[in-house]
């Protein structure tokens, strides 16, 4: 990656995210600053998609001026009016200086990572950028992508939003170049750590927000440069998205991280699912704030089911099956076979890490946010299921079941973290 290429493509982060800000500043009740960048990030990824998918559908090649000039008419249109006065990093103490620069340090760890070679993972290769690619050289969303016989391992049932992204993100900056891919992974990452930190600190907790903001700028399992080109760093990003703006109880909010969670992997429909459900049944305090949040994210989801319904047809799952369901002896033998292996892969580390989690979660207060750890808990729970149901091997599928488990760990660190907050503090909720 030479200079210029590197120039442009940060180029691209710094105006997606000054256009995505237009959408942020009308979102609700205040933000701290790093929410704001954050959030704009996710808003303005969505802007850029949704520009480059209406140039390509009027049959419009995209490029840099086209993208570009799109993304500098919205970051204007942000910039009009005097913006709200954002709250600041206030006064920190030695301990949260430190645990900011251990979480940039971590995020400077991953970007030389994502940035140091071509991206390279199985997955990149065969499923996200083999698609990402064919958008991009075609200036089109191709039927092969989801019915040609001879690319059906290549997942043809996935959602698109990654594909796009990456396509949409090459045409803004003006090529295709999988080292400058990396630098997209690396703003997912940011923007996740900077909202994970903004949000605790306005629910009265900066110092534990900070640490697990660096806990998780150095979570490897997710951040490391075989997970650069995969969907689990930006489903990472709105699974946070999405339990922030359901905890703030922010319909706007709301709606951007449901788009960027079911638009980014299929899991990302069921936990948007269970995320309504629990915010219907708690308790009366905030009943009409709770039922606007989860209509809009359940509305985002059928919204998109329905879109991907329109654009491929319908599409079968040939990783899982529910016959066993139908036979009890053979449903008996996975269980049999799948948790033994699964008690032998749990690591000490990991293990250490449940540990601690669990002592975070009894010593802290009760909060609104324990809702969204509830959805997280049968989300994973669903992951088992996946395994046992799996078309294939149940064992085998634990190796996914450990990587998209991983991938809900920045949320949980955010919900737990939350848990500190002081009582005399809360966040402002939205009506």
């Amino acid at each position: 990656m030479n200079l210029a290429t590197a120039a442009a493509a940060l180029g691209v982060i710094a105006l997606t995210t000054a256009a995505g800000y237009l959408v942020v500043r009308f979102s609700g009740p205040e933000l701290a600053a790093g929410e704001t960048l954050g959030w704009s990030w996710g808003a303005g990824m969505l802007l850029l998609v949704g520009a480059y998918a209406a140039l390509i559908a009027v049959g419009a090649r995209p490029g840099p001026k086209k993208l570009g000039g799109l993304l500098a008419i919205a970051s204007i249109g942000a910039f009009l009016r005097r913006s709200p006065r954002r709250r600041g990093a206030g006064n920190r103490d030695a301990l949260a200086r430190l645990f900011a620069a251990i979480a940039l340090a971590g995020c400077v760890a991953y970007l030389l990572q994502a940035v140091a070679e071509p991206l390279w993972s199985t997955d990149f290769l065969a499923i996200w950028g083999l698609k990402g690619k064919t958008i991009y050289f075609t200036g089109a969303i191709p039927g092969r992508l989801f019915h040609d016989p001879a690319t059906v391992w290549s997942h043809p049932e996935y959602p698109l939003f990654v594909p796009l992204a990456m396509a949409a993100f090459s045409a803004a900056a003006g090529s295709w170049n999988d080292e400058t891919l990396g630098l997209l992974y690396a703003a997912w990452q940011i923007a996740t750590v900077l909202v994970i930190a903004g949000y605790c600190r306005r629910r009265g907790c900066a110092r534990a927000g900070l640490a697990a903001a660096a806990l998780v700028a150095w979570f490897h399992p997710l951040y490391r440069g075989y997970g650069a080109g995969l969907a689990d760093v930006p489903f990472a990003f709105a699974a946070v998205l999405l339990c922030a703006a359901a905890a703030d109880r922010n319909p706007g909010r709301a709606a951007v991280a449901a788009l960027l969670l079911v638009a980014t992997k299929q899991e990302g429909t069921l936990f948007a699912i269970l995320a309504a459900l629990l915010l219907l049944a708690g308790s009366a305090a905030d009943r009409g704030a709770r039922r606007a949040t989860a209509a809009v994210v359940a509305g985002a989801a059928a919204a998109h089911l329905l879109l991907l319904r329109a654009l491929r047809g319908p599409l079968s799952d040939r990783d899982f099956t529910f016959a066993p369901l139908a036979h009890a002896a053979d449903l008996a033998a996975r269980f049999a076979r799948l948790f033994p292996a699964l008690a032998g892969s749990l690591t000490i580390p990991l293990l250490a890490g449940i540990a601690a989690s669990a002592a975070v979660f009894f010593a802290g207060r009760r909060s609104r946010e324990d809702l969204l750890l509830a959805a997280l808990g049968l989300q994973v729970s669903a992951y088992l299921g996946a395994c046992v149901l799996s078309a294939y091997d149940p064992v085998w599928q634990l190796q996914g079941f450990f990587r998209t488990s991983g991938a809900l760990a920045p949320a949980a660190a955010l919900l737990l973290a939350s848990r500190v907050a002081a009582p005399s503090t809360p966040a402002p909720v939205s009506s």
